[in-house]
C-alpha cells in the first residue's frame, strides 16, 4: 500500500484556541489519509461517520449553527478537552493553577467556541508523529486511523468552510 500524501482531522475552534494559549501551539489531533470518508480499499463501500473528518466537520457545524445545547458531539469534545487538560498536567506541562483555568474555559465554554476546523497536514511532514489506531478501535478494521499527540503548529493548515 502507497503512503498518503495528506492527512485530515477535524478540531474545534475551542481546542485550537487551548493548545495555542495553554500548549505552546501543540496540538493533538485524531486523523485520516481520506478527506470524506475512511481510507478503504476501493473495492468497499463502507464510510463510517465517526472517522470521516468532512463528515464531523459538517454534523458539528449544523449544531454549532443550531446553537444546540444538547449537542453529543459538543460534550463528547468537552469530555476530550477535560481528559487532555488532566494528561497535560501529568506530564507537568501546565501548573494546577493553568489546569484549573482551563477547566473553566471549557466549562463556560460557548456552543460558537465548538466550531469545527479542518487541519490539512503533509504525510511526509508527520509519519514520524504518528501512532496507528489499534484495528478494535478503529471506525472500520481497514481505515488508516492516527493519532498525533504532539503536533507543532507548524506542521499543519488550518481551514474553516462553510460551504463543506
Amino acid at each position: 500500500m502507497s503512503e498518503p500524501k495528506l492527512l485530515y482531522s477535524t478540531n474545534t475552534l475551542l481546542a485550537h484556541r487551548i493548545s495555542r494559549k495553554y500548549y505552546g501551539d501543540v496540538h493533538y489531533v485524531y486523523c485520516t489519509s481520506d478527506f470524506g470518508c475512511s481510507s478503504l480499499s476501493n473495492s468497499l463501500d463502507v464510510k463510517p461517520p465517526t472517522s470521516s473528518p468532512l463528515k464531523i466537520y459538517r454534523m458539528l457545524q449544523e449544531e454549532v449553527e443550531r446553537g444546540d445545547l444538547h449537542s453529543d458531539k459538543i460534550d463528547k469534545n468537552r469530555i476530550g478537552l477535560r481528559k487532555g487538560v488532566q494528561a497535560k498536567f501529568d506530564a507537568r506541562i501546565v501548573t494546577d493553577e493553568d489546569r484549573q483555568e482551563i477547566l473553566k474555559v471549557i466549562e463556560r465554554a460557548e456552543v460558537r467556541e465548538f466550531k469545527p476546523l479542518m487541519y490539512t497536514m503533509i504525510y511526509k511532514e508527520v509519519k514520524h508523529l504518528l501512532t496507528s489506531i489499534p484495528v478494535e478501535d478503529r471506525a472500520h478494521p481497514l481505515a488508516n486511523e492516527y493519532i498525533i499527540q504532539c503536533l507543532p503548529r507548524n506542521l499543519f493548515v488550518v481551514q474553516s468552510y462553510d460551504e463543506f
